[in-house]
C-alpha cells in the first residue's frame, strides 16, 4: 500500500480528509483485472452456449431432412412393388 498523505491536517480540515481514504491500495488493480477477465469468461460462456444452440439446430434440421428423405424413399419403394406386382 502507497500512503498519500504526510501528516495530519489541522483541525479544520480533518472532517474532510477524514472522509478520502489515506491510502491507495495496488490490489484493485488486480481486482480490475479480474473483473475484466471474469467479464470475458462470462462472454466466452455465452458464445459457447450460442454456438451450441446452433449446432444443435443443424442436428436437428439434418434429422429432420433424414428422416423426410428416408419418408420418400420407402414410398417410392412401396411404389415400386405395386407396379411390378401389377405387371405380374
Amino acid at each position: 500500500m502507497i500512503c498519500t498523505g504526510g501528516t495530519y491536517p489541522s483541525s479544520t480540515t480533518r472532517s474532510v480528509v477524514a472522509s478520502r481514504p489515506r491510502f491507495v491500495s495496488i490490489p484493485s488493480l488486480e481486482r480490475s483485472t479480474r473483473m475484466n477477465v471474469m467479464h470475458e469468461d462470462l462472454a466466452r460462456a455465452h458464445m459457447d452456449a450460442r454456438l451450441e444452440q446452433a449446432r444443435e439446430a443443424r442436428r436437428s434440421a439434418q434429422l429432420v431432412r433424414a428422416s423426410r428423405r428416408a419418408g420418400r424413399v420407402e414410398r417410392a419403394s412401396q411404389q415400386a412393388r405395386r407396379l411390378l406386382a401389377r405387371s405380374l
